[in-house]
């Protein structure tokens, strides 16, 4: 017997189906796989993208149609090195 999970992480990045289906802006497959397979909405990649901040990124209205399905709308976390670097200014 075959098992198919839409939630299972392909290797390299960690996306699901879900996320393939936001990043290729595929309104329909999205809808499909969150309503008919039941796809969690909350698995994040490898680098911490869920499927709602993929979509914030290419398409706002995928990420308020994942938002209408119960997405939480977090924004991208922001990388260490985007903060301030008022710290080292202090030493000079």
């Amino acid at each position: 017997m075959i098992v198919f999970s839409c939630d299972l992480q392909e290797g390299k990045g960690g996306r699901t189906a879900l996320h393939y289906a936001v990043e290729r802006n595929q309104a329909q497959v999205m809808l499909c796989l969150v309503r008919e397979c039941n796809c969690a909405l909350e698995i994040e990649t490898y680098g911490g993208l869920t499927p709602y901040q993929v979509a914030a990124e290419i398409n706002p209205e995928l990420g308020n149609k994942l938002e209408s399905m119960g997405s939480i709308p977090l924004h991208p976390r922001m990388d260490d090195s985007d903060s301030s670097s008022s710290d080292s200014d202090d030493f000079s």
